[in-house]
């Protein structure tokens, strides 16, 4: 099939995936990703969003909701990111973490330390390092590293038992039982370089904020019409500098819990702690995707066939590609 008659087709199904609010609302990435390779369609799906992009720069609503834990008890996701304050304990977590996952080495993703050929676009094969030997690579120059962990099988029940210590509220945990996989832990660990690009998952997610002062500011899915395309395992879809000034912004202070949906792109800004500790800031991430949702069906399936490996880096390359983002 010729590229234009593909590209054709393809926005003709995005045009009738839109109209139906409850696919569209789930699976909002699976319209742009194909953008990527038809210039057309990208045009086509950033006129789709605009008339959502000007209702929200006309309303302008920057805050986020703030919860108390009783907002996740019957198990969904608010449409609007929230933040539950004091909802983990900060007491020791960050020697908690570490006790679990520190000699633990990286099942999926991992930021490299050696330059190697890049596996279609992205990021080469990392390095079989454990975290405590990553944070001592940790300086002021190269700032952030992301460990993470598929929590299957005995994995889980740690984690669990994890969350439990952590002090993390029962129903927050509810969230699981909507998720058509087990969570994908994503551990962030450093100091105050930002992390500059907006970048947006296809699961949801929900943020301990351990230790350290950060600033989240987020966009909803519609902003992806602007976005550039990034095949990126965990993370799909980047942009350096929304085309926005109505950017939705909260600060987490270590205890807090953020829950954000399916595909809002979100970036990270650490406020400076005053401290020399190369692991001033850390941030507990659990990585979910909705049974409602595609990817997270595709995800589930490609896991229990492969293993515990992103489905989209086994499919196309039968070994791991990592995300330039977290």
């Amino acid at each position: 099939m010729p590229l234009g008659c593909a590209a054709a087709v393809v926005a003709a199904m995005a045009a009738v995936l839109m109209k139906s609010q409850g696919i569209a609302s789930e699976n909002w990435g699976w319209l742009h990703l194909p953008a990527a390779v038809f210039p057309s369609l990208h045009q086509f799906l950033e006129d789709e969003y605009e008339p959502l992009v000007e209702k929200h720069e006309e309303t302008c609503r920057t805050t986020v909701e703030e919860v108390s834990p009783s907002a996740y008890a019957n198990g969904t996701v608010p449409s609007w990111p929230t933040v539950c304050r004091n909802c983990v304990s900060k007491e020791g977590a960050k020697f908690k973490v570490l006790q679990l996952f520190g000699n633990k080495r990286q099942d999926r993703f991992l930021p490299c330390e050696m330059e190697a050929k890049p596996v279609l676009g992205e990021m080469p094969p990392c390095l079989d390092v454990t975290l405590n030997e990553s944070i001592k690579t940790l300086n002021r120059d190269k700032g952030w590293l992301v460990f993470t962990q598929n929590l299957r099988g005995d994995a889980g029940i740690e984690e669990a038992n994890l969350s439990r210590s952590l002090g993390a509220a029962p129903e927050l945990l509810k969230l699981d039982e909507i998720s058509a996989s087990p969570a994908v832990l994503a551990l962030s660990v450093g100091n105050t370089t930002p992390v500059e690009d907006f970048h947006s998952h296809f699961d949801f997610f929900m943020f301990f904020n351990l230790a350290g002062t950060k600033l989240f500011q987020l966009l909803p899915p519609f902003f992806m019409g602007r976005a550039q395309v990034a095949w990126s395992g965990l993370s799909f879809v980047s942009q350096k500098c929304p085309k926005t000034s109505c950017i939705i912004e909260v600060v987490l202070q270590p205890g807090d819990v953020l829950v954000v949906d399916s595909w809002w792109l979100h970036r990270t800004v650490p406020i400076p702690s005053g401290t020399p500790d190369p692991a001033s800031h850390m941030g507990y991430g659990r990585h979910l995707a909705k049974r409602t949702s595609l990817a997270g069906q595709l995800d589930n399936m490609a896991q229990r066939l492969f293993g515990p490996h992103s489905w989209l880096e086994r499919l196309l390359v039968g070994k791991p590609v990592l995300p330039p983002y977290a």
